[in-house]
Protein backbone atom coordinates (compact mmCIF):
# COMPACT_ATOMS: atom_id res chain seq x y z
CA UNK A 1 0.00 0.00 0.00
CA UNK A 2 1.13 3.49 -0.84
CA UNK A 3 1.07 5.87 1.86
CA UNK A 4 0.46 9.53 0.27
CA UNK A 5 2.16 10.98 3.08
CA UNK A 6 5.60 9.83 2.61
CA UNK A 7 8.00 10.66 0.18
CA UNK A 8 10.69 7.62 -1.11
CA UNK A 9 13.68 8.54 -3.15
CA UNK A 10 14.86 5.20 -5.25
CA UNK A 11 17.96 4.06 -6.03
CA UNK A 12 18.13 1.53 -8.82
CA UNK A 13 19.76 -1.62 -7.15
CA UNK A 14 21.43 -4.14 -9.43
CA UNK A 15 21.78 -7.39 -7.50
CA UNK A 16 23.85 -10.23 -9.38
CA UNK A 17 22.62 -13.39 -8.63
CA UNK A 18 25.94 -15.22 -8.99
CA UNK A 19 27.20 -13.18 -5.98
CA UNK A 20 26.44 -12.29 -3.16
CA UNK A 21 26.26 -8.46 -2.68
CA UNK A 22 24.48 -6.00 -4.35
CA UNK A 23 25.46 -2.74 -5.59
CA UNK A 24 23.71 0.60 -5.21
CA UNK A 25 23.64 3.48 -7.73
CA UNK A 26 22.85 7.15 -7.58
CA UNK A 27 21.97 7.21 -3.31
CA UNK A 28 19.51 10.13 -2.39
CA UNK A 29 21.29 13.30 -1.57
CA UNK A 30 20.34 15.63 1.15
CA UNK A 31 20.57 19.74 -0.01
CA UNK A 32 21.02 21.65 2.82
CA UNK A 33 18.34 24.54 3.02
CA UNK A 34 20.41 27.97 2.15
CA UNK A 35 19.42 31.05 4.29
CA UNK A 36 16.93 33.46 2.13
CA UNK A 37 17.88 36.75 2.87
CA UNK A 38 14.94 39.80 1.98
CA UNK A 39 15.51 43.64 2.64
CA UNK A 40 12.41 44.82 4.11
CA UNK A 41 12.26 48.52 3.63
CA UNK A 42 11.08 49.90 7.13
CA UNK A 43 11.51 53.46 8.93
CA UNK A 44 11.79 54.45 12.27
CA UNK A 45 8.68 54.42 13.59
CA UNK A 46 7.64 50.80 12.03
CA UNK A 47 7.77 47.24 13.35
CA UNK A 48 10.64 45.19 13.20
CA UNK A 49 9.92 42.00 11.48
CA UNK A 50 9.82 39.00 13.30
CA UNK A 51 12.16 37.00 11.16
CA UNK A 52 14.74 40.43 10.87
CA UNK A 53 18.46 39.65 11.04
CA UNK A 54 19.71 39.34 14.16
CA UNK A 55 23.31 40.80 13.82
CA UNK A 56 25.03 41.29 17.55
CA UNK A 57 23.88 42.65 20.96
CA UNK A 58 24.42 45.81 23.14
CA UNK A 59 25.89 44.19 25.89
CA UNK A 60 26.01 46.12 29.50
CA UNK A 61 27.04 43.59 32.53
CA UNK A 62 26.54 44.36 36.23
CA UNK A 63 27.42 41.70 38.79
CA UNK A 64 25.82 39.11 39.17
CA UNK A 65 23.27 39.57 35.84
CA UNK A 66 24.24 39.84 32.23
CA UNK A 67 21.76 42.10 29.86
CA UNK A 68 21.46 41.81 26.01
CA UNK A 69 19.83 44.04 23.82
CA UNK A 70 19.65 42.56 20.37
CA UNK A 71 20.46 44.90 17.31
CA UNK A 72 19.58 43.49 13.56
CA UNK A 73 21.10 43.93 10.52
CA UNK A 74 20.48 46.88 8.17
CA UNK A 75 21.38 49.12 5.25
CA UNK A 76 20.76 52.83 3.97
CA UNK A 77 21.39 54.13 0.73
CA UNK A 78 24.20 57.20 1.49
CA UNK A 79 27.48 58.88 0.19
CA UNK A 80 26.71 57.19 -3.32
CA UNK A 81 26.97 53.65 -1.94
CA UNK A 82 24.57 51.15 -0.31
CA UNK A 83 26.22 50.45 3.69
CA UNK A 84 25.11 48.01 6.20
CA UNK A 85 25.25 48.88 9.42
CA UNK A 86 22.59 47.84 12.98
CA UNK A 87 19.39 48.41 14.20
CA UNK A 88 19.42 50.11 17.38
CA UNK A 89 16.40 51.75 18.85
CA UNK A 90 14.75 51.53 15.83
CA UNK A 91 17.12 53.46 14.10
CA UNK A 92 19.71 52.03 11.01
CA UNK A 93 23.35 53.05 12.53
CA UNK A 94 25.79 53.34 9.75
CA UNK A 95 29.51 54.26 9.61
CA UNK A 96 31.21 56.39 6.63
CA UNK A 97 34.05 58.60 6.58
CA UNK A 98 35.17 58.32 10.22
CA UNK A 99 31.69 59.12 11.66
CA UNK A 100 29.25 57.57 12.43
CA UNK A 101 25.27 58.84 11.44
CA UNK A 102 22.03 57.73 12.78
CA UNK A 103 19.25 57.45 9.68
CA UNK A 104 15.43 56.40 10.09
CA UNK A 105 14.87 55.74 6.99
CA UNK A 106 16.13 52.46 5.72
CA UNK A 107 16.02 48.67 4.83
CA UNK A 108 16.49 45.57 7.17
CA UNK A 109 17.42 42.02 6.55
CA UNK A 110 15.55 38.86 7.12
CA UNK A 111 15.71 35.64 6.54
CA UNK A 112 12.60 33.00 5.67
CA UNK A 113 15.03 30.36 4.54
CA UNK A 114 17.95 28.20 6.37
CA UNK A 115 19.57 29.48 9.55
CA UNK A 116 22.70 30.24 7.81
CA UNK A 117 25.81 31.13 10.31
CA UNK A 118 28.69 33.71 11.26
CA UNK A 119 31.50 32.00 11.05
CA UNK A 120 35.43 34.10 10.01
CA UNK A 121 35.81 35.64 6.47
CA UNK A 122 37.12 32.96 3.93
CA UNK A 123 37.53 34.92 0.19
CA UNK A 124 37.26 31.51 -1.44
CA UNK A 125 33.74 31.49 0.03
CA UNK A 126 32.43 34.94 -0.89
CA UNK A 127 29.45 33.57 -2.85
CA UNK A 128 28.21 32.40 -0.15
CA UNK A 129 28.45 35.58 2.05
CA UNK A 130 25.54 37.73 2.39
CA UNK A 131 25.97 40.80 0.61
CA UNK A 132 25.42 44.52 2.34
CA UNK A 133 25.66 47.04 -0.34
CA UNK A 134 28.48 48.89 -2.54
CA UNK A 135 30.75 51.14 -2.17
CA UNK A 136 30.36 54.26 -4.44
CA UNK A 137 33.12 52.98 -6.67
CA UNK A 138 31.03 49.92 -6.62
CA UNK A 139 33.02 47.99 -4.40
CA UNK A 140 31.03 44.97 -2.39
CA UNK A 141 30.71 45.46 1.22
CA UNK A 142 29.58 42.35 2.83
CA UNK A 143 27.98 42.25 6.17
CA UNK A 144 30.12 41.81 9.20
CA UNK A 145 29.92 42.09 12.87
CA UNK A 146 32.32 42.56 15.67
CA UNK A 147 33.72 42.63 19.03
CA UNK A 148 33.75 46.19 20.88
CA UNK A 149 36.05 46.46 23.78
CA UNK A 150 36.86 50.25 24.60
CA UNK A 151 38.27 51.99 27.63
CA UNK A 152 35.89 53.21 30.17
CA UNK A 153 37.25 55.96 33.04
CA UNK A 154 36.42 58.10 35.95
CA UNK A 155 36.89 62.22 34.72
CA UNK A 156 38.29 61.17 31.56
CA UNK A 157 41.50 59.60 32.71
CA UNK A 158 41.29 58.21 36.45
CA UNK A 159 40.48 54.28 36.99
CA UNK A 160 40.45 52.96 33.38
CA UNK A 161 38.80 49.69 33.00
CA UNK A 162 37.97 47.56 29.68
CA UNK A 163 34.23 47.75 28.87
CA UNK A 164 32.51 45.02 26.46
CA UNK A 165 30.02 46.95 24.72
CA UNK A 166 28.42 43.75 22.96
CA UNK A 167 28.84 42.86 19.21
CA UNK A 168 28.08 45.26 16.25
CA UNK A 169 27.36 44.67 12.86
CA UNK A 170 28.62 46.79 9.91
CA UNK A 171 30.57 46.54 6.76
CA UNK A 172 33.80 44.57 6.18
CA UNK A 173 36.65 46.73 4.93
CA UNK A 174 40.48 45.51 4.49
CA UNK A 175 39.61 42.71 7.10
CA UNK A 176 38.09 44.50 9.68
CA UNK A 177 34.50 45.70 10.59
CA UNK A 178 33.60 48.91 9.90
CA UNK A 179 30.57 50.41 13.00
CA UNK A 180 29.13 52.78 14.26
CA UNK A 181 29.46 53.46 17.44
CA UNK A 182 29.30 56.94 19.68
CA UNK A 183 28.67 58.95 16.29
CA UNK A 184 31.72 57.25 15.47
CA UNK A 185 33.50 54.70 12.96
CA UNK A 186 35.02 52.27 14.54
CA UNK A 187 37.08 49.59 12.47
CA UNK A 188 36.96 46.51 14.92
CA UNK A 189 39.32 43.42 14.99
CA UNK A 190 38.34 41.24 17.68
CA UNK A 191 35.49 38.49 16.94
CA UNK A 192 35.15 39.42 12.84
CA UNK A 193 32.93 37.41 11.22
CA UNK A 194 30.66 37.57 8.33
CA UNK A 195 27.13 36.15 7.47
CA UNK A 196 27.13 33.18 5.58
CA UNK A 197 23.67 31.82 3.69
CA UNK A 198 24.89 27.92 3.83
CA UNK A 199 24.17 26.39 7.37
CA UNK A 200 26.79 25.52 9.82
CA UNK A 201 29.02 22.50 8.62
CA UNK A 202 28.32 19.69 10.85
CA UNK A 203 31.98 17.83 12.21
CA UNK A 204 32.30 14.50 11.23
CA UNK A 205 32.37 12.47 14.42
CA UNK A 206 35.18 9.69 14.41
CA UNK A 207 32.97 6.62 15.69
CA UNK A 208 31.43 3.80 14.76
CA UNK A 209 34.93 2.08 14.21
CA UNK A 210 36.60 -0.06 17.00
CA UNK A 211 37.70 1.01 20.16
CA UNK A 212 35.12 4.43 19.44
CA UNK A 213 32.02 4.84 20.95
CA UNK A 214 28.79 4.71 18.96
CA UNK A 215 28.10 7.53 16.50
CA UNK A 216 25.44 9.99 18.17
CA UNK A 217 24.19 13.00 16.02
CA UNK A 218 24.53 15.98 17.88
CA UNK A 219 20.67 18.16 18.34
CA UNK A 220 20.11 20.51 15.46
CA UNK A 221 20.11 24.43 16.70
CA UNK A 222 22.30 26.91 18.02
CA UNK A 223 25.44 26.30 20.03
CA UNK A 224 25.59 27.51 23.80
CA UNK A 225 28.15 27.82 26.41
CA UNK A 226 26.80 25.47 29.26
CA UNK A 227 29.68 26.37 32.17
CA UNK A 228 32.36 28.59 32.40
CA UNK A 229 34.75 27.78 35.82
CA UNK A 230 37.99 29.51 37.03
CA UNK A 231 41.07 27.48 38.87
CA UNK A 232 41.65 28.82 41.02
CA UNK A 233 38.38 29.99 42.49
CA UNK A 234 40.47 32.88 44.61
CA UNK A 235 44.00 34.52 44.06
CA UNK A 236 45.54 37.74 45.17
CA UNK A 237 46.93 40.40 42.18
CA UNK A 238 49.94 38.79 40.39
CA UNK A 239 48.71 35.67 40.00
CA UNK A 240 46.93 33.51 36.94
CA UNK A 241 43.98 31.30 36.50
CA UNK A 242 42.76 28.94 33.90
CA UNK A 243 39.40 29.73 32.47
CA UNK A 244 38.00 27.23 31.74
CA UNK A 245 34.49 26.88 29.05
CA UNK A 246 32.36 24.06 28.25
CA UNK A 247 29.53 23.91 25.19
CA UNK A 248 26.51 22.28 24.97
CA UNK A 249 27.36 19.98 22.26
CA UNK A 250 30.22 19.63 19.88
CA UNK A 251 31.71 22.88 18.46
CA UNK A 252 30.68 23.88 14.71
CA UNK A 253 33.90 25.11 12.40
CA UNK A 254 35.04 28.34 13.35
CA UNK A 255 33.43 28.52 16.93
CA UNK A 256 34.75 30.97 19.06
CA UNK A 257 33.74 32.06 22.28
CA UNK A 258 34.31 35.73 23.90
CA UNK A 259 35.18 36.48 27.22
CA UNK A 260 34.13 39.51 29.30
CA UNK A 261 35.21 40.78 32.17
CA UNK A 262 33.79 43.28 34.96
CA UNK A 263 34.79 44.34 38.38
CA UNK A 264 34.58 47.70 40.31
CA UNK A 265 38.34 49.22 40.38
CA UNK A 266 40.87 49.66 37.90
CA UNK A 267 41.34 47.50 34.17
CA UNK A 268 45.49 47.70 35.30
CA UNK A 269 44.95 44.49 37.13
CA UNK A 270 44.94 42.38 33.83
CA UNK A 271 48.81 41.88 32.87
CA UNK A 272 46.98 39.21 30.01
CA UNK A 273 43.19 39.42 29.34
CA UNK A 274 42.14 36.85 26.77
CA UNK A 275 38.91 38.15 24.91
CA UNK A 276 38.16 35.02 23.17
CA UNK A 277 38.45 31.26 23.37
CA UNK A 278 38.45 29.37 19.50
CA UNK A 279 37.05 25.83 19.60
CA UNK A 280 38.62 23.15 17.27
CA UNK A 281 35.75 21.18 15.16
CA UNK A 282 33.88 19.31 17.65
CA UNK A 283 35.69 20.29 20.64
CA UNK A 284 33.11 20.67 24.14
CA UNK A 285 35.37 22.48 26.11
CA UNK A 286 38.68 25.23 25.69
CA UNK A 287 40.54 27.14 28.15
CA UNK A 288 42.63 30.18 28.10
CA UNK A 289 45.01 31.78 30.82
CA UNK A 290 44.25 35.15 32.52
CA UNK A 291 47.28 37.01 34.08
CA UNK A 292 46.78 39.67 36.47
CA UNK A 293 49.22 42.21 38.28
CA UNK A 294 49.04 44.49 41.21
CA UNK A 295 47.42 47.35 40.85
CA UNK A 296 46.60 50.71 43.63
CA UNK A 297 43.19 50.04 43.40
CA UNK A 298 42.23 46.66 43.46
CA UNK A 299 38.54 44.65 43.03
CA UNK A 300 37.66 42.22 45.54
CA UNK A 301 35.98 40.44 42.45
CA UNK A 302 36.29 39.87 38.62
CA UNK A 303 32.94 38.56 37.38
CA UNK A 304 34.09 36.82 33.67
CA UNK A 305 30.78 36.15 31.40
CA UNK A 306 31.13 33.42 28.44
CA UNK A 307 28.82 33.85 25.74
CA UNK A 308 28.13 32.85 21.70
CA UNK A 309 26.44 35.40 19.61
CA UNK A 310 22.67 34.46 19.48
CA UNK A 311 23.31 32.16 22.53
CA UNK A 312 22.56 32.42 26.27
CA UNK A 313 25.89 33.48 27.95
CA UNK A 314 27.66 32.24 31.64
CA UNK A 315 28.81 33.95 34.01
CA UNK A 316 31.39 33.07 37.04
CA UNK A 317 33.33 35.17 39.79
CA UNK A 318 36.69 34.94 40.87
CA UNK A 319 37.35 36.62 44.17
CA UNK A 320 40.83 38.53 44.80
CA UNK A 321 42.42 38.89 48.61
Amino acid sequence: MRNANVRVSLSFIFCLSLLTGCFVTNPPVLIAQLASVTWVHMNTGGHIPGNALVGGSDYDAHVGTVEHQPMFVCRVATHGGLHPGKLLNNNCNVSWGGSGTEYHDFEVATNSGGPGHWAPFDPAQTSQMLVGGHEAGGATLYVCHANHIHKQTVAGFLFPQDHDSGIHSGKLVNGKCDVEWGSRELALDQYVQVFYLTPPIQPTPQCDVPGKPKCVTPPPGHTNVASITVNPTSISLGQSVTITVTLDRPAPPATGVSLRYWSEGTSNIYASQPLNIPFATGATSGSATLVTQSAAFAPTSITITAGIVGGAAKSTVLSIH
